[in-house]
C-alpha cells in the first residue's frame, strides 16, 4: 500500500503591486496547516505597474491549473492590494468556482477604487496601472461576497 500525501485545501495567496510574490507565499506557509497546498503566483514586480489584464489572465491560468490538478479540493483565498482586485477580477468572470471557494480574505485591496488612483489618472485617460486601480467594483465583489464568505481588512469595499 503506498503512501499519498492527500492535498486537504488549496490556498492561494497574491501579492499585490510593486511586490513578489515571496512575502505572501511566506504568509501563506505560516497560516496554513499541513496538507494545504500553497499557490503564490508572482506576477512581477515591474507587470504590476502596466496592465491589469495580464495579471488577470495569469492568476486564472495558475488557478484552472490548479483546479485540475486538484479536481476535488476546496479553496482559499488570501490577497493584498493589487492580489485582490485582481482575485475579485478573476472570480467575477469564473462563478464555476465559487462552489470550490471556502473564503476569501482581502487585505487592503482597493474594491471600491484607490483614491490615489483617481488623483494620478482623473480623466481615466490610461496612466498604468492607476486606470485600473482606480475603477469602482464593488458591484462584483457584492456579487461574490453573496455567494463566498468574505473578510476584508482596511479595505474599501462598503
Amino acid at each position: 500500500m503506498a503512501f499519498t500525501n492527500q492535498i486537504k485545501l488549496i490556498l492561494f495567496s497574491q501579492h499585490g503591486m510593486t511586490d513578489t510574490n515571496e512575502t505572501m507565499r511566506s504568509l501563506a506557509h505560516r497560516i496554513a496547516p499541513p496538507q494545504f497546498s500553497v499557490i503564490a503566483p508572482n506576477l512581477g514586480f515591474i507587470e504590476t505597474l502596466f496592465e491589469i489584464e495580464p495579471l488577470i489572465c495569469k492568476v486564472e491560468q495558475v488557478a484552472e491549473q490548479a483546479f485540475i490538478q486538484y479536481p476535488n479540493t476546496a479553496a482559499r483565498i488570501i490577497a493584498t492590494s493589487l492580489g485582490g482586485v485582481i482575485w475579485v477580477e478573476a472570480l467575477s468572470r469564473h462563478p464555476e468556482w465559487w462552489k470550490r471557494i471556502e473564503s476569501i480574505v482581502l487585505l487592503g485591496s482597493p474594491i471600491g477604487g484607490a483614491d490615489l488612483a483617481r488623483i494620478v489618472d482623473p480623466f481615466g485617460w490610461g496612466i498604468g496601472i492607476a486606470k485600473h486601480l482606480g475603477k469602482n467594483r464593488r458591484a462584483l465583489a457584492e456579487q461574490i461576497t453573496a455567494e463566498i464568505p468574505t473578510l476584508v481588512i482596511a479595505g474599501n469595499i462598503t
